[in-house]
């Protein structure tokens, strides 16, 4: 079989392939012997399948390119294909946009693969959004649906390694959504895939990056805290040891995050020296701000036997995640008490909303105390001897009676 070219426009490509075969054949190798290493280097080619996806308040797009490493360690970059959309009439956040770039960019990947009869390395999709590079390392279900169902099939389509981070002036995407584009880095692929991947942009802060808060569900109120807390763990120093004072400096970082999310009109209101507004839950109470702490005042100031958190104890939202996460802990280490004697314990030191209906609701949800508040099951019993219930029968009809032996 032979290659179609009446017009020899293939010649450079072909003659190589020639010649390395005359080679093989001249060295005596047989057809099913081991090619050497030497002649083996010369004909393989790694192909690489690269993807940019970016987007603008315009527009959004994508653009793939071969990346050819020949023996010699030259690297030879193709455009391929691209794809753009107009933004929709919708006003839609940049994010999201960046989202929609990010699909379109997976997909055109999965249709070049599936088309082309090439064999890829490996594929590399770049995207300059770490907004979306977080979300794509986070679980779906954690999100609102745009974002979730566009996630899913992300997921689906690629792997979370294959997803790297580009600068946006390194780009080539970009040229699509911007109406000064730069024609020749959209034909010819950027530079930094000319050099080796050592030299690529990488970002290791992308899997620190907190994602904003209205992306997330509305019924998933722990996933800012919890990012939070890892943010600040994360940025510990490595070298030292992970001791108590660590924990009750994210423990603070935590219930504060907490209190100002629940109360933030009260807090305001406390700071000028104003009242509690209207329709507060803390309309009642005497509340002062400490340290940027809410607590409750109270006429327990001159108390000299107690601490200051008792006398005034801060004030938490017991509809809250991380509330509830503090109510557990109280639990456990009330040995899994009465309601009475836990709700006693945590107001020591804090006053929660609504706080028995949250000790029942852990109380609850304790597997522990479920297992001892358990009663046992009655077995069923066997039905009663037809004897048992008869009527209008001699007696002895059913047992009798002897008249010798021991029965006398």
């Amino acid at each position: 079989m032979s290659i179609f070219d009446p017009l020899g426009l293939l010649c450079p490509v072909t003659i190589k392939g020639k010649i390395l075969m005359q080679r093989i054949w001249r060295s005596g190798i047989g057809w099913d012997d081991v090619l050497l290493e030497r002649d083996y280097a010369k004909w393989v080619i790694k192909i690489e399948l690269h993807v940019f996806g970016d987007a603008s308040e315009h527009a959004y797009a994508a653009v793939a390119y071969w990346r050819a490493v020949r023996p010699d360690g030259t690297v030879h970059l193709a455009l391929v294909a691209g794809k753009s959309r107009v933004a929709p009439n919708k006003v839609m956040s940049i994010p999201r946009l960046e989202l929609q770039a990010a699909l379109l960019a997976c997909r055109l990947a999965t249709n070049i693969q599936k088309e082309h009869g090439i064999a890829t390395e490996r594929r590399v999709l770049w995207c300059d959004s770490k907004t979306v590079l977080r979300w794509i390392r986070s679980d779906p279900r954690a999100y609102k649906p745009f974002v979730a169902h566009r996630l899913a099939e992300l997921d689906e389509r690629s792997d979370r390694n294959e997803w790297r981070w580009v600068n946006s002036a390194d780009n080539p995407a970009d040229d699509a959504t911007r109406a000064d584009c730069d024609l020749e880095r959209w034909l010819n692929g950027p530079t930094f895939l000319l050099r080796n991947e050592d030299a690529w942009p990488i970002d290791n802060d992308v899997v620190d990056e907190r994602v904003a808060d209205d992306e997330v569900l509305l019924v998933d109120p722990p996933g800012a805290y919890v990012r939070r807390v890892l943010y600040f763990i994360r940025r510990l120093k490595q070298q030292q040891p992970f001791g108590a004072d660590d924990v009750i400096d994210a423990e603070t970082r935590l219930l504060r995050a907490s209190q100002r999310r629940a109360f933030s009109d009260e807090m305001r209101a406390a700071a000028v020296g104003a009242a509690t507004p209207r329709g507060s839950s803390l309309r009642a109470l005497d509340v002062m701000l400490t340290d940027d702490w809410l607590r409750v005042g109270g006429r327990l100031r001159r108390s000299p036997t107690l601490s200051f958190d008792e006398k005034h104890p801060i004030i938490l939202d017991g509809r809250d995640h991380a509330v509830r996460l503090l109510v557990e802990h109280y639990h456990r280490r009330a040995g899994h008490a009465n309601h009475e004697a836990v709700v006693n314990i945590i107001r020591e030191r804090f006053w929660i909303t609504r706080l028995r209906p949250t000790v029942k609701k852990v109380a609850n949800a304790c597997r522990l105390c479920r297992v001892r508040r358990a009663q046992p099951v009655t077995p069923k019993m066997a039905d009663l001897p037809g004897g048992r219930r008869a009527f209008r029968q001699r007696p002895f009809t059913h047992t009798g009676w002897t008249t010798s032996g021991h029965g006398r």
